[in-house]
């Protein structure tokens, strides 16, 4: 088993957008993860959104060692909401992911289950 965490202040996610715009998001969001950051109304819960995916994608490194383009993950919400995974490039053992938020700090883990990544 191997495990990967992340913790990122929101506010560091505002100042990217601040100085790069749609440059960062399209350098390192996958078009789905922007389609559905695009459905919160608040710009907070979008801050957010961003947040647990940027958090996500650097637990997902810390778990897998694979250099991959953050644009080729997606992570995505099942029905129930919660998070799930999804890369276009690299087939991913079994795995799963939490992310949460609180008072501006969004912290991800990853466990992969499978060793031989």
């Amino acid at each position: 088993m191997r495990c990967g965490i992340d913790i990122i202040n929101v506010n560091c996610i505002y100042k990217m957008l601040r100085k790069h715009r749609w440059n960062f998001l399209n350098s390192y969001y996958s078009k789905n993860e922007l389609i559905e950051m695009k459905k919160r109304k608040k710009f907070n819960r979008k801050l957010e959104y961003l947040a647990g995916r940027f958090a996500g994608k650097e637990a997902i490194y810390k778990a897998t060692q694979i250099n991959f383009d953050p644009r080729e993950v997606s992570i995505l919400n099942d029905c129930d909401g919660k998070p799930y995974i999804r890369f276009d490039t690299h087939e991913l053992p079994k795995h799963c992911i939490s992310i949460s938020h609180y008072k501006g700090m969004v912290v991800a883990f990853v466990v992969i289950e499978n060793n031989e990544i």
